[in-house]
């Protein structure tokens, strides 16, 4: 690589997929993007299994599989009967943002998902998903904290996605504008403040239009703010990335890539009934109580003054309303069940084993794995009753999908669904249903995300035969001209680089122990009934 300073901008598109961008490109309606994989390499990027958030982010600037670095979900604790929110201290192996730093150069990093409490980056972080909303420590350095503001709520930098719970799409469209023009209005500042080598920045707000919207894309007698939103979103999002090249990456390295793809949601599979129905699990009676704070808050959405009092209400008076806490796995008989669903963003099952889960009865050894099998048996043999199809792909145990040190935190069964399918939990009339409330999930993810990358020594007008979330880690490494490290399961992209590039700048590979996360302090005590709710109303939790 030549001797001038090295720059690389990172956006991050949560669920992005070249399925909407690709006719929208060719439409000429995305000039930026079009543009960009004109003048490099595009490839379908393949997300972890499930094509999930958290794993596939972390596993993106880890370089690992999740079975080395630990994060598996937005949750933990369920061999406790428990859910508390993943936070950063959770990663078992270290960013890369933590290496380059190492190696003099200054990253910063804006809204990145599971990076609360702030990763003690050479440069500034901003933490993003699962930030508790009144939390004052989500800088790096906290020092330098008040060109932010005193929380991300309140300088308007997190998304009010309550607006789409309580129904209130046109709110939720204007917030998420608005908050995606703040985002990259403040990544560039902090960029030319910081004066950093490396800039990465998520936008985690697609996701949420997508889950939300995509039903609108085909759906006869839509209003046309409707029809429009994902593709108007998308058009904002090039004219974002127009901006970021522009201003931070302009003869550099520009990378876009997204944690996985999406698709339409077409067919549930109500899970728990389907346990039930086989005799491995048993209801008990578990009334659903609404605390005072959860009315309040319902009413001034409905009034349309939700989003301004969450931002500008002081903290004090939001923390004084009791919040009645969840308990996901309240509805189920210990004492006589032998599996549960144990994630739905996971779309996966545990069996409740003696001596790990705290009322176990299914004996290790023989009967965990007949009934392991047996689960498999039986949601391998799901039809859909009009098509007949199958609903399943596959569904993995846990060490087919994962190996390293972490392993065993995952859950003992990891369901693919087909396309279009997804596991939920709760009761239900059937076992099978259609996609039928107006304002659930009409959009769900897909494994085919999305790469592009241009820069100095990138081929253009390239595609890539194939892509894996864990190779851009140390992709980032090698345009950045460092050596990549052989614990990780990634590998350097090379057929994106001229053949001639390849061989004036080969990689070097340097063998290194897996290296461990860094010691982060403070948890989630106080906020955790927050950040649980806030997953409920993004609908990953039921």
């Amino acid at each position: 690589m030549t001797e001038q300073r090295r720059r690389l901008l990172v956006i991050g598109l949560d669920g992005a997929t070249f399925e909407l961008l690709r006719p929208w490109m060719n439409e000429g309606a995305l000039p930026a993007f079009r543009a960009l994989i004109g003048r490099g390499v595009r490839a379908v990027l393949r997300s972890t299994i499930p094509p999930l958030t958290p794993p596939a982010w972390v596993s993106s600037v880890t370089g690992v599989n999740p079975g080395k670095h630990g994060v598996f979900d937005f949750t933990k604790g369920r061999e406790r009967y428990r859910v508390q929110p993943v936070r950063s201290g959770d990663w078992r192996v270290e960013p890369i943002w933590l290496r380059l730093g190492r190696e003099g150069f200054k990253v910063g990093v804006v809204n990145f998902p599971l990076t609360y409490p702030p990763f003690p980056v050479n440069g500034f972080l901003l933490s993003g998903m699962l930030t508790p909303s009144y939390a004052t420590d989500f800088f790096h350095p906290p020092e330098r904290a008040g060109a932010v503001g005193s929380s991300l709520s309140g300088a308007g930098l997190r998304l009010d996605e309550k607006n789409l719970h309580h129904g209130r799409r046109r709110a939720f469209l204007r917030d998420l504008a608005r908050t995606t023009e703040r985002q990259t209005e403040l990544a560039m500042r902090l960029a030319r403040t910081f004066d950093v080598d490396v800039l990465q920045i998520v936008y985690d707000g697609l996701d949420r239009l997508q889950h939300y919207f995509w039903r609108f894309l085909d759906e006869a007698g839509a209003s046309v703010t409707d029809a429009q939103a994902i593709f108007r979103y998308y058009r904002q999002l090039d004219r974002s990335l127009d901006a970021l090249i522009s201003r931070v990456a302009s003869d550099g390295y520009v990378l876009v890539y997204s944690d996985h793809g999406f698709g339409s949601l077409d067919r549930r599979i109500h899970i728990e009934e389907l346990l039930v129905e086989w005799g491995l699990l048993t209801w008990r009676e578990a009334p659903e109580s609404r605390s005072h704070r959860e009315w309040m808050e319902a009413l001034a959405y409905k009034l349309g003054v939700g989003t301004m009092l969450k931002r500008w209400l002081p903290a004090s008076l939001k923390r004084a309303l009791p919040q009645t806490p969840l308990t996901p796995y309240a509805h189920i008989d210990w004492s006589r069940t032998r599996a549960f669903f144990a994630s739905m963003p996971n779309q996966s099952i545990r069996l409740n084993l003696r001596g790990r889960e705290p009322q176990g009865i299914v004996q290790p050894g023989r009967e965990y794995e007949s009934l392991r099998q047996r689960i498999i048996d039986g949601l391998m043999a799901l039809k859909d009753p009009v098509t007949h199809r199958p609903l399943i792909q596959r569904v993995y145990r846990r060490e087919e999908l994962y190996h390293g040190p972490q392993v065993e935190g995952a859950d003992d069964l990891i369901v693919s669904a087909a396309p279009g399918v997804y596991l939920t939990g709760g009761r239900s009339e059937r076992v099978i249903s259609r996609r039928e409330e107006r304002w659930a999930w009409s959009g769900t993810h897909r494994v085919d995300g999305l790469f592009i990358l241009a820069g100095p020594g990138v081929r253009r007008a390239h595609q890539l035969e194939s892509a894996r979330i864990e190779d851009v880690a140390p992709t980032m490494l090698y345009v950045m001209g460092l050596p990549v490290p052989d614990y990780m399961d990634g590998e350097v992209l090379l057929d994106a680089f001229r053949p001639e590039f390849v061989r004036a700048h080969p990689v070097i590979k340097r063998s290194e122990p897996l290296p461990s996360g860094p010691t982060m302090p403070g948890g989630y005590d106080a906020e955790e009934a927050e950040l649980l709710s806030r997953l409920r109303h993004l609908g990953y939790i039921e």
